[in-house]
């Protein structure tokens, strides 16, 4: 069962290109803001505090407008790759879960819930998206360029540097807090979602026999009590990431306007630093924040794409476990036993010719059902069926206290 221990490092693994192209394109993406803000920092400071004219500065602007199309198409680039490795993990995945459930033995097949299993195979690996397609990117970018940003803003304001150094890692301490609850939030759901879609199913393939016995009624109560248990776990999720955005949103907000109170009085009371200086780190700041609120709600749809897939790995080991341990019973002894058995099973069919030197014929009494008292009845007499014969029953729905027709061909 350790092959099953680490789904997600074995699809990590498959997609190491993957990795790869993303930490190039994360890295490109970097340098194209920086590189912009510094490009719209020198375009501001030569138009309105040097006065230029439109022609000093229009190489200037073509080449911030490159560097901005340049930007874009890494960012869509990124996004690109992320949604190309979510559908082959989920490709790998899905292959997974089949090939088990295929290859699997009767008795691991049958236990538990067949449309548990079937929520799981189709749900739960399509959840797994948000893992690889925004997870992964976000966390790829934060991984490289809040780097960047920080190392030209120390070099440019240290001050500002610091500051953004020390309000930094309450973002990430806030989203590991939260995901640790998101994750378990998640488990739960679809814990209730296999549950609900077992629930189901399984009331589906039982409606004659729930209807025959008078079952409907409770069954009904316990398919809307799955229901709700899901809507439950589901709210549960919604709730913590409305959480999460509102303290994102306000961690970030306070860190950028206490840089921008620090840049102002710098610039204006003390007068320690250049315009250019000012605002290229003020368009520098939101930039950091803004990758790291970004990298925040990844983190929250990853972990809830991790509790999806831990329920796909459970079913795996599930699977696999009681498969190893029904053909762990079927090889011990089987060489000594083959020979008796073969025997035995001769015997049996020698036994069953001398019994049976040909099939049986079939005789009923006469046959009367019906649903309740005030419903339709039907009543039949004696019927038989003989060896190689078949008999159709022919039937008519007519009220009740009244004689139904009923017709037998025999063949």
């Amino acid at each position: 069962m350790k092959r099953r221990s680490g789904l997600i490092s074995q699809q990590m693994s498959a997609q190491r290109r993957n990795m790869l192209l993303l930490a190039l394109l994360s890295l490109a993406l970097g340098a194209a803001i920086i590189s912009q803000a510094a490009l719209l920092a020198e375009a501001v400071q030569r138009i309105f505090v040097e006065r230029a004219s439109f022609s000093a500065v229009i190489m200037l602007l073509v080449i911030l407008l490159t560097v901005m199309g340049v930007r874009t198409l890494l960012s869509y680039g990124n996004g690109k790759v992320g949604l190309r490795m979510a559908a082959q993990a989920k490709t790998n995945m899905r292959r997974a879960v089949l090939t088990d459930l295929t290859h699997a033995s009767m008795p691991s097949t049958l236990r538990g819930q067949t449309g548990g299993k079937v929520s799981i195979a189709m749900d739960a690996v399509d959840e797994a998206d948000s893992y690889f397609s925004q997870y992964m990117p976000r966390m790829m970018e934060a991984a490289m360029i809040p780097i960047l940003i920080l190392v030209i803003t120390f070099t440019q304001h240290a001050n500002t540097g610091f500051i953004m150094l020390f309000t930094a890692p309450f973002i990430p301490l806030f989203m590991i807090l939260v995901g640790l609850k998101t994750k378990n939030k998640s488990e739960e759901k679809y814990a209730q979602l296999a549950e609900f879609s077992g629930t189901f199913l399984d009331s589906l393939q039982g409606l004659v026999t729930l209807k025959i016995f008078g079952r409907a009624n409770r069954q009904e109560k316990e398919i809307e009590r799955s229901s709700l248990g899901y809507r439950d776990a589901t709210m549960g999720i919604l709730k913590i990431a409305f959480t999460n955005t509102f303290m994102l949103e306000s961690i970030v907000m306070l860190s950028i306007g206490i840089v921008a109170l620090e840049l102002a009085i710098q610039l204006l009371v003390f007068k320690s630093m250049t315009f250019h200086t000012a605002f290229l780190v003020l368009l520098l700041v939101p930039e950091f924040y803004s990758l790291l609120k970004n990298t925040g709600t990844a983190f929250h749809s990853g972990r809830t794409s991790m509790g999806a897939i831990r329920k796909v790995e459970l079913m795996l080991e599930a699977t696999a476990g009681v498969s190893e341990e029904l053909d762990g019973k079927d090889v011990v002894g089987r060489s000594d036993e083959t020979e008796e058995a073969a025997t035995q099973a001769q015997g049996l069919q020698v036994a069953r010719t001398d019994m049976l030197p040909m099939p049986p014929t079939i005789k009923l009494d006469p046959i009367r059902f019906a649903y309740t008292s005030d419903s339709f009845e039907l009543e039949t007499g004696p019927i038989t069926v003989k060896p190689g014969n078949t008999s159709l029953l022919l039937a008519k729905v007519v009220p009740a206290k009244q004689h139904c027709c009923i017709c037998f061909r025999g063949c």
